[in-house]
């Protein structure tokens, strides 16, 4: 029953924790974002076309002029030259999309942490006499490190992720309906698994969030008061409480 308690709390905490997030971003920088959905959009699709136009190559160019004794290579030379413009647009894309998100991720962690540094002036004393200082200061780098990490590569990733499957699923059932249901049917099957075993990992990675933390303040005070580690021949102790 606990256990249960814990997971229900651990998924309430993430809804919540990512429509603030996601709220935070879209009111700082919703230009920013419509562009890199965009671009997002068009690096995806350039990856589906390549896969379709090698097809072509070897369909329509490569097989039919290997049977010839003088072949024409003018149409290959055309046709690997739109092929050529197309990935270098998808490059682009995906060049433009990964600095905007850098620049957006930066600035959010910025406006996070210099948030969060005013709402602590305003905590009272109590809450610093029962939170070592390398716990509070593990909410400002490793916490917002991981935040940082989501911004920057997890949500262009689900974005480009989501985008991949509805184009490939749009071609596939161009090119073959039976096939596309057995395909549909595996993907499907694989997702139950991979929510299966993300529900629990996920309070796995809070509580190695917390254990980070408490691990940092431990740090930070026999660090602090190694004279008084030392008076008192606390090393054996400390180290034996550090590999617990």
């Amino acid at each position: 029953m606990k256990e249960n308690n814990e997971k229900q709390k651990y998924k309430y905490t993430n809804k919540i924790a990512t429509k603030k997030l996601l709220a935070i971003l879209w009111k700082l920088y919703s230009k920013q974002l419509i562009i890199v959905a965009f671009c997002v959009t068009i690096s995806t699709l350039v990856n589906v076309i390549m896969s379709v136009f090698l097809r072509k190559l070897i369909d329509n160019y490569v097989i039919p002029m290997s049977k010839l004794t003088n072949p024409d290579y003018t149409a290959l030379y055309a046709f690997i030259t739109k092929v050529g413009i197309i990935f270098l647009i998808g490059v682009l894309a995906s060049f433009l999309y990964s600095r905007i998100m850098v620049y957006v991720a930066e600035g959010t962690i910025n406006h996070i942490r210099l948030a969060m540094f005013k709402h602590m002036e305003s905590l009272p004393i109590s809450y610093f006499d029962t939170h070592s200082h390398g716990s509070i200061m593990s909410f400002y780098t490793n916490d917002i490190q991981t935040m940082n990490q989501m911004i920057s590569n997890t949500l262009p990733a689900a974005i480009s992720s989501a985008m991949t499957i509805t184009f490939v699923i749009v071609t596939m059932l161009i090119q073959s309906i039976p096939l596309t249901m057995v395909v549909i049917l595996t993907v499907g099957l694989m997702f139950l698994v991979l929510k299966k075993v993300g529900s629990k990992s996920s309070g796995h990675f809070m509580q190695q969030q917390g254990i980070l933390a408490e691990q940092n303040g431990f740090d930070e005070e026999m660090m602090a008061g190694m004279k008084v580690v030392k008076v008192f021949n606390h090393e054996d102790k400390a180290i034996e409480d550090f590999r617990e």
